[in-house]
């Protein structure tokens, strides 16, 4: 998702792009924030499968771990995965003159193993299982990036034209 402000102004151009330099870097900060405080959670309950379409897993698998966890949620075996994760550590970076919101997390080796299952016969790509975003959870950034902007940048919103893609 990317957040363009476009700013009719008529004195000090120069002022109002460093203002809206840093609304950028916190909108997307706050961003990072709120999906990893809002949003990673759901990936580690049982409706994940469905919201995120997550590759199936196999039938063994998922008995083994019935058996032996007492649970299907996703991405969870023993839980060590989810309790590190959110041990996150939030970044703003410049990137093509864009500014691009992080969260580094640190997830265990085993997370990176085995992506392709030769029972099933498709690659299971945990990393981006873990990352997907749902069309509502962009419809909140969206609204997010748009009154964080507003606000600081302090503007009369009838100035302000701010777009996300």
């Amino acid at each position: 998702m990317a957040v363009r402000v476009t700013v009719d102004y008529h004195d000090r151009p120069a002022a109002m792009l460093k203002r809206a330099e840093k609304a950028a870097r916190g909108s997307m900060l706050d961003s990072a924030k709120v999906w990893h405080r809002r949003f990673l959670p759901i990936h580690f309950t049982t409706a994940a499968w469905r919201r995120y379409d997550y590759t199936p897993r196999t039938k063994r698998y998922e008995i083994r771990k019935a058996r032996t966890k007492r649970h299907r949620r996703p991405l969870v075996f023993s839980g060590r995965t989810r309790d590190m994760v959110r041990q996150a550590v939030f970044a703003v970076r410049k990137s093509k003159g864009e500014h691009v919101g992080t969260a580094r997390m640190p997830v265990p080796p085993y997370f990176f193993k085995h992506p392709y299952r030769k029972a099933t016969g498709k690659f299971i790509d945990k990393p981006a299982e873990l990352t997907a975003i749902a069309g509502e959870e962009e419809q909140a950034f969206a609204e997010l990036a748009r009154r964080r902007v507003l606000r600081s940048l302090g503007e009369n919103p009838e100035r302000l034209r701010v777009t996300l893609k």
